[in-house]
């Protein structure tokens, strides 16, 4: 069963067609890369594909039970966060976990530089 099917999307602004058609099947286990030159609808697939926005026209399905993630091209970090505690909410509870094994292994790298310059 597929994790994902775009099946016949379509989506224009205007007179210009940025998705003719597309389909995609993506089955469990495959990975996709997804380039092309600005402008040509790459972000809006994504936001299609996220739920964000819909398309003119087709069908998108995401197999029952999947999760989806993704990361904003233009993230908003709240104030006094570093990136990596941002990034770090990615995993849920274990963030905080994450963040104090980073915080202490920057310090053990800290610490042992000092020691070398003694």
């Amino acid at each position: 069963m597929p994790l994902l099917q775009l099946d016949q999307l379509c989506l224009a602004y205007g007179h210009h067609p940025l998705l003719d058609h597309a389909s995609l099947v993506l089955e469990p286990g495959e990975r996709v890369g997804l380039i092309g030159r600005n402008g040509t609808g790459k972000s809006s697939l994504l936001k299609i594909v996220e739920g964000l926005a819909k398309p003119d026209d087709g069908i998108v399905r995401l197999s029952p039970g999947a999760r989806l993630a993704a990361v904003s091209q233009e993230p908003s970090f709240p104030e006094g966060k570093t990136v990596f505690e941002a990034v770090a909410e990615g995993v849920g509870a274990a963030a905080r976990l994450l963040v104090a094994y980073h915080e202490a292994a920057h310090a053990l790298e800290v610490h042992a530089d000092e020691r070398r310059r003694s």
